[in-house]
């Protein structure tokens, strides 16, 4: 072992939640900056959750409140850049980016992502 070597481990999101928030909370950073997010969701999904579903065995109707995770994590992190940051003078370009047209977009209650997880064919990810 090197005692001279540090090494950190961010603990920031480790939490005891519902199996769907872990997709949730992937699907949220995925799909950011994608052009089509909607568009990536089925090509995503499909290499991830045969993966997943090896290992967790969740039920189908838990994907209908993934958007409510999604959201969650939305407010969440939008209330940390308000903690962390001046946002009235932001210089860090992922926070202008992701704040640009936030505040209006929660408050019009517009979805972060726009796919209907109800519908997706789950015999293809098995």
């Amino acid at each position: 072992m090197d005692s001279d070597k540090i090494t950190f481990f961010d603990f920031d999101d480790c939490s005891y939640s519902w199996f769907v928030e872990d997709i949730a909370l992937v699907l949220f950073y995925v799909v950011m900056g994608q052009k089509d997010p909607a568009g990536f969701i089925e090509y995503f999904l499909s290499g991830f959750l045969p993966g997943y579903f090896s290992e967790y065995d969740l039920e189908h109707q838990w994907f209908q409140d993934i958007p409510l995770f999604i959201k969650m994590r939305e407010i969440d992190l939008y209330a940390v850049i308000h903690r962390s940051f001046d946002v009235e003078n932001l210089d860090d370009p992922w926070c202008v980016w992701y704040m640009d047209g936030r505040k209006e977009r929660l408050e019009k209650e517009i979805p972060y992502l726009d796919f209907d997880f109800s519908n997706l064919d789950f015999l293809k990810f098995s």
